[in-house]
């Protein structure tokens, strides 16, 4: 403040200064005395030279801040040997509010970049000449990148999807199916700095509608075995003792306690069975050899289920490996080894053949597939939904469950063919 007050009152002198000698030079020079008004229009370029080059220094300042303002010159700084001292600290000051106001700006657009980046749905900005402004992880994943610049990168490699998003108008929405998934794609626009741009969101539609099942179905489930339980223990604890007791009075009665016995059993193992559903363990991720690990897991089965090992065929390189949790693979590669096993009963030359490869996303594939009889169109939607089965003994969990073991490693399970043979696909990114 006192050297604002200080360069105001200077100015002020030098244009006091100016005013008074060029009046004292016009009153000379009116009265003839050439001379006196001479040496005075002379003093008057002393302040006004000096008023000049305060002006001069001035805008040179100014035009020093918007060059460094234009070109993003954060060490810009102007001394004071350029300018007067004032008009240095007052454009240094205007510089640095003015970078606090840039690294605020910046800071704010960096968290709202996290915030999209852990969004599920697939987000992705493209300018009218096709230059992608943004994309989140979900939008690279979707749409099989690691590094999307420019809308022709998809061109040649997925032409479909190339056409979709140069063509979907801003308000429409359109499904793409692909070999491995079918999106969900929505467009909207917005003007930026007079530039148009077009949103696009991507959505998995397969995971979309298979996360929401299984979170519908753990929280029906959760209501379901709190009341059957309720019912159910005192029933199966009762029928229970009755059932072990050696009083002669009860015994014309054990005939009717059994099936009340058993079914309380089941319905309890019922419950179990919704409890695996809903209690997953958290992965424990490893990195470990594919193929052996499909070897052991062929082993197994064959040992198990009483079926011949020579007629499990393996596929799969010796390099690839695969990091994810081994315990919950095992269980998935278990259950759907013992499901192709149970679908071949009958068959005379049963045969199961596993292919474990790297997909062009580099993720690690497992498919399993047998020659048993195709799987009806109608039955492919359910079979995966809790509880349905088509076996007279089943208790159609485990297909539920190993589509939550996985989905809980982070990869997929899908039945990509039915017909001739069914072909089931784990993917683990």
């Amino acid at each position: 403040m006192k050297r604002e007050c200080y360069f105001s009152w200077i100015m002020a002198i030098k244009i006091a200064a100016i005013a008074l000698l060029s009046i004292s030079a016009t009153i000379l020079y009116m009265k003839g005395a050439w001379l006196f008004g001479i040496i005075c229009i002379a003093a008057a370029f002393i302040p006004a030279a000096s008023l000049f080059r305060s002006l001069k220094s001035s805008r040179m300042a100014s035009r020093m801040l918007l060059e460094a303002i234009e070109n993003n010159d954060g060490s810009f700084n102007l001394s004071a040997q350029k300018t007067s001292p004032l008009i240095a600290a007052n454009i240094n000051r205007i510089k640095e509010i003015l970078s606090e106001k840039q690294q605020l700006i910046a800071s704010q657009e960096q968290f709202f970049k996290e915030i999209i980046s852990l969004v599920s749905t697939g987000i992705t900005v493209i300018s009218a000449d096709g230059r992608i402004k943004l994309n989140n992880n979900r939008a690279l994943e979707l749409l099989h990148r690691s590094v999307f610049t420019h809308i022709k990168q998809l061109e040649s490699s997925d032409p479909a999807l190339y056409s979709a998003l140069c063509g979907i108008a801003p308000g429409e929405t359109r499904q793409l199916a692909t070999s491995t998934e079918s999106l969900l794609i929505h467009a909207n626009s917005i003007v930026i700095s007079d530039e148009q741009l077009k949103i696009i969101t991507i959505d998995d539609i397969d995971t979309a509608l298979a996360n929401h099942d299984m979170d519908s179905w753990a929280r029906y489930s959760s209501v379901i075995m709190h009341e059957l339980m309720n019912s159910l223990t005192p029933i199966a604890s009762i029928s229970r003792q009755l059932l072990s007791t050696t009083d002669p009075a009860l015994r014309s009665v054990r005939a009717n306690i059994e099936p009340v016995y058993s079914c309380a059993t089941y319905l309890i193992n019922f419950v179990n069975g919704l409890k695996k559903l809903n209690q997953l363990p958290d992965p424990d991720l490893s990195l470990f050899g594919l193929k052996p690990f499909l070897n052991r897991a062929a082993t197994l089965a064959s040992h198990i289920h009483r079926f011949p090992l020579d007629n499990i065929n393996i596929a799969c390189d010796d390099s690839l490996y695969v990091n994810t949790d081994e315990s919950l693979l095992g269980q998935v590669m278990t259950n759907l080894l013992k499901n192709s096993i149970e679908a071949m009963d009958g068959i005379e030359h049963p045969e199961i053949t596993i292919s474990g490869y790297c997909d062009e996303r580099e993720n690690i594939v497992i498919e399993i597939s047998n020659n048993g009889p195709e799987i009806p169109e109608s039955t492919a939607p359910k079979i995966f939904i809790p509880f349905f089965t088509t076996k007279t003994a089943g208790s159609g969990i485990g297909l539920s469950l190993s589509r939550q073991l996985i989905r809980r490693c982070g990869g997929t399970l899908k039945i990509v063919n039915l017909s001739p043979h069914p072909v089931f696909r784990i993917t683990i990114p």
